[in-house]
């Protein structure tokens, strides 16, 4: 199987489990904390579908060789978005998850009220987030996740 099919399955596996966390788990137990694990798979699952897209490209040598993931990133977003209209609709998702992950790994105060998760930094800027964003974040990296199978040529349902 080839590299870029293998992360396209782990992107189908991540989104899938932050769909059943949402949609299962996040009535149950009625604790907003739980968003975070929806954004951590959710933005992992975006991040292995642009990482399988960019194997693809590679395979095909339409990009070079990069050494990280935000070059990776960069060529994928700035150069790749005209064949693959996609990656304009999802790169502010991707870039939105990012930030309000490593802005909850930074956050000096973290909390849930009714439905948002609220963080504070050391300058006690807030930053909140809710059921309706993460709900939004969700539904666009699935659609994203559809778009890539498409373009590989692979069945959507495969997990």
């Amino acid at each position: 199987m080839e590299q870029f099919v293998e992360y396209l399955l782990v992107s189908k596996q991540k989104i899938y489990l932050a769909e059943k966390l949402l949609n299962e788990t996040y009535p149950l137990a009625d604790e907003p904390k739980l968003f975070f694990g929806v954004m951590q798979n959710t933005y992992f699952g975006i991040k292995y579908a642009l990482l399988s897209l960019f194997c693809f490209e590679k395979y095909f040598d339409r990009v070079p060789k990069v050494d990280s993931m935000e070059e990776m990133t960069h060529i994928l977003f700035k150069e790749s978005s005209k064949r693959y209209p996609a990656l304009k609709k999802i790169e502010k998702d991707y870039l939105v998850c990012e930030h309000l992950l490593s802005k909850h790994k930074d956050s000096m105060i973290t909390f849930s009220k009714k439905e948002n998760i609220m963080m504070y930094d050391d300058n006690y800027n807030l930053s909140k987030f809710g059921l309706i964003e993460v709900r939004a974040f969700l539904e666009n990296a699935k659609l994203f996740y559809k778009e890539i199978s498409k373009v590989l040529d692979l069945p959507v349902d495969a997990k």
